[in-house]
Parts: C-alpha cells; sequence; structure tokens
C-alpha cells in the first residue's frame, strides 16, 4: 500500500466514523457548546483504541495528539476537556448511540454482518451502578460475530432478569439469514426459536430447568443411546446417534468433551413438545469433564442443547464451543483488557454509552490482520505509535 493510498483509507475509515456520529442528536444548548458532537464522539472512540478507559485520560490523549487529530476532524477550538467528554456521553441518547454503531458495523465490516455463527449474551459493568442513588448497574446484552469476532449490536437492559426482552430486541434488528444463533438457556424460548427462523436464521439453545419437560425427555432420549438393541417390540430400542470427541487445554485446566447427538427423535419426544419447537432438528448433549493441572480436582457435567439445523456431532461439537466466544472473546476482553467492570461513571447515560465506545474501539483492532499481537498491545501501539495506529485504521477501511 503506498503512502498515498493509505493516506486515502484513514481518511475514509475516519469519514465513516464521523459520518455515523453525524446522525446522533446533540442533547446540548446551543449556548457554550464549542465542540462538535461527532468530533467528541470520534475522538473518544480513537482514544479508546488507544488505551484510554476513562473521560481523564481521553482529555489527555486528545491534547497530546492534537495535531495528528487536526488533520483528520473538524477542531476549531482545540480539543474537549474531561468534563466535555464527560457530559456528552452522560446526555447523548443510549438508542441513538447505539443505532449509530449499528449503522457502522454494517458499513464498516459487510462480511461480518452476514456471519456463519452469532452468539448472543449479556454482561453487567459491576461498577456502574449507585446503591445511594437506588442506580443499577448497566446489563448489556450483545451480538458477536464469531468467526470475525466483531460486535454486531448491542441492547441494555435494567437486570439479567429481563435480559430476555434485550435478545428479543435484538433479534429484530440483527442479519440472521443464513446464521446459527446460539444462545443460553434463558432464551430456550419458542418464540424465540420461531423468530430466528421467521428471520432466516438457525437456532442453538441451551436447554436446562426454565424448559423442564423438554429437558426431561431429552435427558431419557439420551440415557437411552446406552442400551441394547432388543427385538422386544414393547420396548424401544435406542435412538439412532452419533458421537464426537475432543479435548482443549488452556488456564491451566484440560477439558475433554463428549457430544451425542439424535436426529430421529420422534419417539423420544412426544408431539406436543415436537409441534412447540419450530424447525427443530438435532438434540445435543455435551459430557465435559475437566481437571485442573495444579490441584488435580476434576468436575464432570452434562449439558443439553437444541437446534434448527441439522449437525453431526463433531458439527456440534465445535458449535457448541464457538458459542463461549461471548465469554471469553469479548465479556473477558472488556474487564481485562479495557477494565469495564472498574468504570465508575454513573452519571445519566454515560456508563451504557462507554460501554458502546469500547465496542467500536475493540471492532477495530479484532479486524486488524496485520499481525497477531494481543488486544493490551495493540491498543499500546496504537498510542505509542501514529504509524501503527494508521496501518490499523487503513486496513480496516480496506
Amino acid at each position: 500500500m503506498t503512502d498515498e493510498t493509505r493516506t486515502d483509507a484513514i481518511e475514509e475509515a475516519l469519514a465513516h466514523l464521523v459520518l455515523v456520529m453525524e446522525d446522533v442528536t446533540d442533547p446540548r444548548g446551543r449556548q457554550g457548546r464549542r465542540h462538535l458532537l461527532s468530533s467528541v464522539l470520534s475522538i473518544a472512540v480513537l482514544g479508546c483504541l488507544c488505551g484510554c478507559d476513562d473521560a481523564e485520560a481521553l482529555e489527555d490523549w486528545a491534547e497530546k495528539e492534537e495535531d495528528w487529530l487536526t488533520d483528520y476532524l473538524e477542531l476549531r477550538w482545540g480539543v474537549p476537556s474531561q468534563d466535555t467528554f464527560l457530559r456528552v456521553l452522560a446526555a447523548v441518547d443510549q438508542s441513538e448511540f447505539r443505532w449509530a454503531f449499528h449503522r457502522w458495523v454494517r458499513g464498516a465490516f459487510p462480511g461480518a454482518v452476514a456471519a456463519d455463527q452469532i452468539a448472543v449474551d449479556g454482561k453487567t459493568a459491576r461498577r456502574s451502578g449507585d446503591k445511594r442513588a437506588d442506580a443499577k448497574a448497566v446489563h448489556m446484552v450483545s451480538a458477536l460475530a464469531c468467526d470475525a469476532k466483531v460486535v454486531l449490536a448491542q441492547m441494555p437492559t435494567a437486570s439479567k432478569s429481563n435480559e430476555l426482552n434485550a435478545i428479543r430486541a435484538l433479534l429484530r434488528i440483527l442479519e440472521l439469514k443464513g446464521s446459527l444463533v446460539s444462545i443460553d438457556a434463558m432464551a430456550c424460548q419458542t418464540d424465540v426459536a420461531s423468530r430466528i427462523l421467521e428471520r432466516g436464521g438457525d437456532y442453538l439453545l441451551s436447554v436446562k430447568d426454565n424448559q423442564a419437560n423438554l429437558r426431561e425427555q431429552m435427558v431419557q432420549a439420551f440415557e437411552a443411546t446406552t442400551l441394547e438393541p432388543t427385538r422386544n417390540v414393547d420396548r424401544l430400542g435406542p435412538p439412532t446417534h452419533e458421537k464426537d470427541t475432543a479435548a482443549d487445554a488452556g488456564h491451566g485446566r484440560i477439558e475433554e468433551r463428549a457430544v451425542t447427538v439424535i436426529h430421529d427423535f420422534d419417539d423420544w419426544l412426544d408431539e406436543a413438545t415436537r409441534s412447540r419447537w419450530a424447525g427443530l432438528q438435532t438434540l445435543i448433549r455435551v459430557e465435559s469433564r475437566r481437571e485442573h493441572e495444579g490441584t488435580g480436582k476434576a468436575q464432570s457435567e452434562k449439558r443439553y442443547t437444541i437446534s434448527s439445523r441439522r449437525l453431526t456431532a463433531a458439527e456440534a461439537n465445535q458449535r457448541v464451543r464457538t458459542r463461549w466466544e461471548v465469554e471469553n472473546g469479548l465479556h473477558y476482553v472488556l474487564d481485562v483488557s479495557f477494565g469495564e467492570d472498574g468504570y465508575r461513571a454513573r452519571k445519566q447515560n454515560a456508563a451504557a454509552n462507554f460501554i458502546v465506545i469500547r465496542h467500536f474501539a475493540l471492532n477495530l483492532i479484532r479486524s486488524f490482520d496485520g499481525d497477531k499481537l494481543s488486544v493490551p498491545r495493540r491498543r499500546r501501539l496504537c498510542d505509542y505509535r501514529p504509524d501503527y495506529r494508521e496501518e490499523l485504521l487503513a486496513r480496516v477501511a480496506t
């Protein structure tokens, strides 16, 4: 890439970022307004990309990088102060800002939007609540394109107990055609399954005690896979099934997984249950055993999942494993690399909007294919080396 081409690509990437920010309504009064809202929000994203996890750090970084920022943004009155960042993030309408993020993703990462697998899950920003003001911590449900590791959209909810409504709202705005949508047991609801199918996707839903009848019948079906074949017409023989095994090591533990799938389950799920779950094709059981290398202690469990896609045992093993990418590749990274749980800005919409800022920055970092460095190191290099920052932005634009 020539210098001229790279400059054009950077300008294109930042112009697209500014463009979506311009659609967000400015909540400030005209008197005393000095900085363009689109510039304040764009600097917040770029600063977060470069390691800034609060408003104070954003001010310091913007002052350091004022000359660089002036090349791409309108900064007639210089860079915003810490107070300006806080006031803007507190006052900007959450839904408008989330919608701007969604439009930006669709333009910047069109390949990720049509994801092969989408994982949906919620996370609480623990320090964002205020007991004295009776304000609950922000709980955000996010949708992740698993292969690209790109956040597609997010939806806040009052608490984890209300997560299901946020999931339903997310499913209305996501592009689901051709995607396998994996969600935990809270969303194992017949209307959720039907909505995913109506939008052209397939579901992969964990089954727990909130669907006790379905789970009980699945347990009986999988237990029957160990039966010996019988010629007794009054007794069902074992259901046709397929198995796959896999093992992984990491974080000081070894996990072994044995996955069994059943496709022909008419004799094991009653008609009422089959009719409730539209498009049901595959029953899945995962038997896992985790052993901690240091202590030698082992834990075993059985997990049950249903899918509207006809999956082989090997495919089911991989898909169920990938479903956890939203925990390991998003929530864990936000906590460890972005310090999300330690963020204390609690005024109005500040905490919720800063979560979206982190999603902007993480998508930019994750989409860069120029090296295999960790997220923290890429953030440091974006700060220390403007040439690295520009290369990352240019690669995203192309």
